[in-house]
């Protein structure tokens, strides 16, 4: 999985063109999806569409995480635990 954050203050794009950012932010599953929204992005600067602007380039960085299976528990099990 992967995220954009923006080095200035350590938060996460939410997406789009002109994105704002957040805490959370968006995540990209996969690294395909997250190149198509890159070159997406980098499209519209090139042709200066909707004020995108290339700090989006300067200023972010791709932080990729890893999921790891922590713990495993029948669903039946944890139905009874929470009911």
């Amino acid at each position: 999985m992967y995220k954009i954050r923006r080095k200035s203050d350590g938060l996460f794009s939410r997406g789009g063109i002109d994105p704002p950012f957040s805490k959370r932010g968006k995540i990209y599953p996969t690294l395909g999806i997250l190149k198509n929204h890159l070159a997406l992005v980098k499209e519209y600067i090139e042709k200066g569409v909707n004020n995108a602007q290339s700090a989006y380039f300067n200023d972010t960085e791709i932080v990729e995480y890893v999921e790891v299976e922590a713990n495993a528990t029948p669903t039946s099990a944890y139905l009874k635990k929470e009911i």
